[in-house]
């Protein structure tokens, strides 16, 4: 009996496992930058405000914008929901505006009101701010993005400058060129690009 009482006093004594809390960002929070669609709110069993609906079509984006204390390797991932269909979504994750994965894979859900955590992935960060953005890679666009998350500790939202892409075409059908640089996907606001024709 004392055996007994001693292990029962040594596990009351150990209290809980704590964990880190790390950092989520809702559509309305800091960190969240834009969408390519809309912030909806027509299914249930979301969280927050409602959450990322994107438009359909392949380069359609959803944006954010993090703080991170120091130089090293974090680990994030994303609440969501794909009813759609029954194939799984894929998207290009990109991480300071250069693509990192151009196959992460959202995961059949099996209905829109099936909401799960997408893989987490290792990304390495600068100290700093970091824009971590997720692009779609079919027609289909992007599955629906409850909320975003960094599992380390000391990790902030940053404030997001709007981002915008670039397209050109010629209105004729004879000859001629017409180039911009610098070349990059998106762009944020107030960068200078030069046009050549």
């Amino acid at each position: 009996m004392k055996s007994l009482f001693t292990l029962l006093l040594v596990l009351g004594f150990t209290g809980p496992i704590l964990y880190a809390q790390g950092l989520t960002i809702q559509e309305n929070e800091l960190g969240f930058c834009s969408v390519d669609g809309i912030v909806d709110t027509d299914v249930t069993g979301y969280t927050g405000d409602g959450f990322i609906n994107a438009d359909f079509g392949a380069g359609t984006s959803a944006l954010w914008n993090i703080t991170v204390p120091a130089d090293g390797t974090y680990h994030i991932y994303w609440r969501y929901a794909n009813g759609g269909g029954s194939g799984d979504l894929i998207a290009e994750l990109w991480v300071n505006e250069a693509p990192l994965l151009t196959d992460y894979s959202f995961t059949h859900t099996g209905a829109w009101t099936n909401w799960t955590e997408s893989d987490t992935v290792a990304v390495d960060l600068q100290a700093g701010e970091n824009k971590i953005r997720l692009v779609s890679v079919s027609s289909s666009g992007l599955t629906n993005i409850d909320y975003f998350h960094v599992i380390e500790d000391g990790v902030e939202g940053a404030f997001c400058l709007p981002s915008y892409s670039l397209s050109l075409s010629k209105n004729f059908e004879q000859g001629g060129t017409v180039s911009f640089e610098p070349e990059q996907a998106f762009y944020e606001a107030g960068t200078e690009i030069t046009l050549t024709a």
